[in-house]
């Protein structure tokens, strides 16, 4: 939207698109702000639960020595992920380790034998078969993918 308002000439309808959006926007009744709740235990838990797995990605993680880390039990710590979240406290982690891969492939040129292990991996087969089925592509191929569309020139997407 930036780049079109910058260039009007090429996308005229967009100051009369942008307006209509602002109108109704306003347009809108304002509802009453509601004053913050206090946090609650489970998010206090699930806030500690990720601080604690974001600052070892690059480890081998045993369920229970994050729970022993966190002061519970291992079956205590999952029931409470589950029922907080409605995933598996393992799926959880599987996905931030992921997202970090992902992250690190678009934005480094490591290699990806190296993203695997700074991402907790325990081999890179074990990498990109997670990585293939969770991004639908491999490794390389998605960082090719991002590697061609931050080539393309600006308004070519």
């Amino acid at each position: 939207l930036a780049s079109a308002w910058l260039e009007p000439e090429r996308h005229p309808l967009i100051p009369l698109h942008l307006a209509t959006l602002l109108a109704r926007l306003s347009a809108q009744k304002r509802q009453p702000r509601t004053p913050p709740q206090p946090a609650s235990a489970d998010a206090t838990l699930l806030a500690r639960l990720n601080r604690h797995l974001l600052r070892r990605l690059n480890q081998p993680l045993a369920i229970g020595d994050v729970a022993a880390a966190l002061g519970m039990s291992e079956s205590h710590l999952r029931a409470r992920f589950r029922a907080a979240t409605g995933e598996s406290l393992g799926k959880h982690l599987r996905t931030l380790r992921l997202q970090r891969a992902a992250s690190l492939l678009h934005t480094t040129g490591l290699p990806v034998t190296e993203i695997a292990e700074m991402c907790g991996f325990e081999s890179l087969y074990a990498f990109s078969r997670a990585f293939k089925a969770d991004r639908k592509l491999s490794p390389r191929a998605y960082r090719n993918h991002w590697r061609r569309f931050a080539s393309l020139p600006p308004g070519a997407e």
